[in-house]
């Protein structure tokens, strides 16, 4: 592809192929490069001025302002010197920011004068030197601050996403986040993507965005993505904080389409029942997501979150309620995520990814949300729980109905045990998957060989009208499920034999 852009130098301003530069839009060129690895992409910088372009856009399109071990701080300068550049600045579409460490050591004071200085001081005031400390920590933090808000507001122009990342370590000063939320006020006039996950107490600072927000020309953000880290503050402060936050969704629902929130595993006494019970309204939201590690009781009740759905059922087209699981061998039963599209039917609703309960569950209300939406549907994704072939049946009866041209494309399903009932009921009854994951604990067949028994099916049986492209299967740890060492290979020729459309099969063990 390399040469092929190579042997499309200009000769007097037009292309070999008789295009001139000039006429294919920048847009159309980005689109055919982003499909070009980097480093040969860097050989398009000589072929012409567009091109030039088409890598430099690529190139700085999203920036990551992060401070990693292996990249010392003084990298992280010199890159925010470049983006200050207007040349560079303007092509910045996507900041992404991860505070670092700001060392508390005082620095090494060589000035024989300033340490004399500093010794008279401290015998005039004992509490000096610690006041000096913390003076010259405070400098540290604006030197690093100003460098960064001075990039910013180079391309805030052009900025359309802004992140804010943070790795839970208690060695990053709480001042970093609320610094590097004051840039929002400037960006507001383009931003569209937000993505924050900084401490709970940081968010008093989006109360005046929220407010500034309320003018019209700013209302554009469409995608909000909230992580959720309390530590250990206590609960009335944690809904205080949680209260300025719904104040900000409020003032920017008009335009939010996307919104997705996640808790964390270290904190604990957040509780969302009030954030849900408060965040009302009507929206135009397609695409809402909540994220809950297992094990952890952030959601009291189900029914706050579910009157929430409620009121924005009829423009839902993406519903995700997941429980994270820490230790896979460690299923804790979820029942918030069931109970809060209890009797709620979705009719835009096109994927929906969702945590089951116990064991002892019933799939009546999941599958009454899967017929609420019989002709939109078209990814279905159930996490945590291992089905067993009665609930099993239930799903795919319930799938069994496509329209013309429509029906569930992607489907992601646990089961107890994986045999060859399971995959020609899957495979014969839904021949319009194009991307099936499959998560089992055991394989069926003859108690002595029930991996052959499954290998010898697939080989003899072929499911002509299977539309499958992708098919992942995953392994549930266990000491009663023994492969042999050339298990994957022969399952991969032999499901590669019974679907004519298979393109790719990733098969591993669950960690």
């Amino acid at each position: 592809m390399v040469k092929a852009y190579a042997h499309c130098r200009r000769l007097d301003g037009v292309f070999y192929t008789g295009v001139k530069s000039s006429e294919v839009p920048p847009e159309i060129w980005e689109k055919i490069a982003s499909f070009v690895p980097r480093d040969e992409l860097l050989k398009l910088y000589t072929v012409n001025s567009a091109f030039l372009n088409v890598v430099l856009n690529l190139k700085y399109k999203r920036v990551d302002l992060s401070n990693e071990p292996d990249r010392p701080q003084a990298e992280l300068r010199r890159k925010l010197d470049r983006l200050r550049d207007q040349f560079i600045a303007g092509r910045i579409r996507s900041l992404y920011i991860r505070p670092w460490r700001i060392d508390e050591e005082p620095a090494v004071r060589t000035s024989l004068r300033s340490r004399v200085k500093l010794g008279l001081k401290s015998l005039v005031d004992p509490e000096f030197p610690e006041f000096y400390e913390k003076e010259q920590l405070k400098k540290r933090i604006f030197d690093d601050v100003n460098v960064v808000l001075d990039a910013v507001a180079a391309c805030k122009h052009g900025i359309t996403e802004y992140s804010i990342d943070w790795d839970e370590q208690p060695q990053y000063h709480a001042a970093l986040f609320s610094h590097f939320l004051s840039p929002l006020l400037d960006l507001a006039h383009n931003l569209q993507k937000l993505h924050l996950k900084v401490p709970v107490d940081s968010f008093r600072a989006l109360f005046p965005i929220g407010r500034k927000f309320e003018f019209p020309e700013l209302r554009r953000l469409q995608e909000l993505t909230l992580t959720l880290s309390t530590g250990a503050l206590p609960k009335a402060e944690i809904d205080y904080h949680l209260d300025t936050l719904v104040v900000f969704i409020h003032n920017v629902f008009r335009t939010l389409k996307s919104l997705s929130i996640a808790t964390t595993n270290t904190s604990e006494y957040v509780d969302l029942t009030r954030f849900f019970e408060t965040l009302g309204g009507e929206s135009r939201l397609r695409c809402f997501a909540l994220s809950v590690p297992s094990g952890c009781f952030h959601l009291s009740n189900p029914l706050a979150l579910g009157q929430f759905l409620r009121g924005h059922r009829n423009t839902l087209q993406s519903l995700t309620l997941l429980s994270p699981i820490v230790d896979i061998t460690q299923r804790t039963p979820v029942q918030w995520p069931v109970d809060a599209v209890r009797g709620i039917k979705f009719p835009e609703l096109m994927t929906l990814h969702l945590a089951l309960g116990g064991n002892s569950e019933r799939l009546d209300d999941v599958l009454e949300v899967l017929y609420s939406c019989p002709t939109t549907l078209c990814s279905l994704l159930l996490e945590n729980r291992a089905l067993p072939n009665q609930d099993v049946e239930y799903l795919i009866s319930a799938l069994d109905h496509p329209t013309p041209g429509g029906g569930v494309k992607r489907l992601r399903i646990t089961v107890k045990t994986l045999n060859d009932t399971f995959l020609d009921a899957l495979f014969y009854r839904l021949p319009q998957l194009e991307d099936v994951e499959i998560v089992f604990k055991r394989l069926g067949g003859q108690p002595e060989n029930p991996f052959n028994d499954l290998v010898s099916h697939l080989k003899r049986t072929c499911y002509s009208a299977s539309q499958v492209r992708r098919l992942q299967l995953e392994m549930i740890p266990s000491p009663l499920l023994l492969l042999p060492e050339r298990a994957m290979g022969l399952l991969h020729h032999a499901f590669y034999n019974c679907l004519p459309l298979l393109e790719d099969f990733v098969s591993h063990t669950l960690s």
